[in-house]
């Protein structure tokens, strides 16, 4: 029989690789245009490696449902925020909330003005491309935030401009050519009333997400860093550890031109310290 007191773990992972051209408002004044997303080879393998992935972070007795939407007639913005609503809606205290995001990402112009309230010089809202659509980063946060302070969440995103698609700090470049690999970048974000929040994103700008080759086909670099690094090194065996060791490889694979980010929100630091499974996590110590 199941525990119920050991939570569940509920993951949405969602992937969008079709090409496509969407008329989206951008630039400095929001005029329309056409924008063309080319295909993405590795969402297909990302989905699937992060299938793969979630269950290995879950520690019994807690209990994972996973909700995939990775074919077009899946993937419509209003889809996906009603998939993720009914998640949020389902999640109660000492649970886990997972959200998977794969395929492109931008900026559009912030029209509401809420990004310079961090930052002054920022003008611009990252967003999502969904399929006929974009999802815009205020539009995760009116969902997310009712997640109930006492659950977790922890999001990825393997797609461009991904360090505010949660509503992370500002966009900053990474678009260094060295190859060494540099330290990670790891920040804790201002604590709020919300949950205690995990955002590991592929890059901060605009076009430094890349595609790999690797294994048999094309890969999401960070997607395939975070699995190929999970318990590598078991005496490093850390969140901070697991974060590092994908980082030097990301950048090591994509020549420097695109280094990881890793945001927590409302925990101590000892969360780094932490070994990198949901049920650890979970028990991080509140800031």
């Amino acid at each position: 029989m199941t525990d119920p007191s050991a939570g569940t773990c509920r993951a949405l992972i969602v992937g969008v690789g079709q090409a496509q051209t969407l008329t989206i408002e951008r630039g400095d004044r929001g005029e329309p245009g056409l924008y063309r997303f080319d295909a993405l080879a590795g969402v297909a393998s990302d989905v699937a490696t992060y299938d793969r992935l979630i269950p290995q972070l879950i520690q019994p007795p807690m209990t994972l449902q996973r909700t995939i939407l990775d074919e077009p007639d899946e993937t419509s913005p209003q889809r996906i925020l009603t998939s993720l609503g009914t998640l949020v809606d389902e999640t109660a205290e000492r649970d886990v909330l997972v959200l998977v995001l794969v395929g492109h990402g931008m900026t559009v112009p912030d029209k509401d003005g809420d990004e310079r309230e961090g930052n002054p010089a920022d003008t611009l809202d990252e967003a999502f491309v969904a399929t006929g659509g974009i999802i815009v980063d205020d539009e995760f946060q009116v969902i997310l935030k009712e997640v109930p302070s006492s659950a977790m969440v922890l999001q990825i995103a393997d797609c461009c401009s991904a360090d505010s698609v949660f509503k992370g700090p500002a966009p900053t470049s990474s678009t260094s050519t060295k190859v060494d690999p540099a330290p990670a970048d790891i920040a804790s974000l201002e604590p709020d009333d919300g949950p205690v929040c995990i955002s590991i994103f592929a890059s901060a700008s605009w076009g430094t997400a890349k595609e790999i080759r690797y294994g048999q086909g094309k890969r999401g670099a960070l997607t395939s860093g975070l699995h190929t690094q999970f318990r590598q090194s078991p005496e490093q065996d850390s969140l901070a550890g697991w974060f590092q060791r994908t980082s030097d490889w990301v950048q090591q694979m994509t020549q420097g031109r695109q280094v990881p980010l890793l945001r927590y929100r409302n925990a101590k630091a000892s969360l780094l310290d932490l070994p990198p499974t949901i049920g650890a996590l979970s028990s991080a110590e509140r800031r």
